[in-house]
């Protein structure tokens, strides 16, 4: 029982998980700061390191 219900959390996690990044890309692309932070490393490569 034990292990049936944790792989139903993992599963339910794993899916809240997949929508919550894509709403925060949503937002982001949204509100124009993806390129913004595209921007910033490009400007500054030595950062990445």
């Amino acid at each position: 029982m034990e292990a049936r219900v944790t792989s139903k959390w993992l599963k339910i996690s794993l899916t809240l998980a997949s929508v919550h990044v894509s709403i925060i890309r949503r937002t982001l692309n949204n509100n124009g700061l993806y390129f913004m932070t595209t921007r910033r490393k490009r400007l500054h490569p030595n950062e990445k390191l």
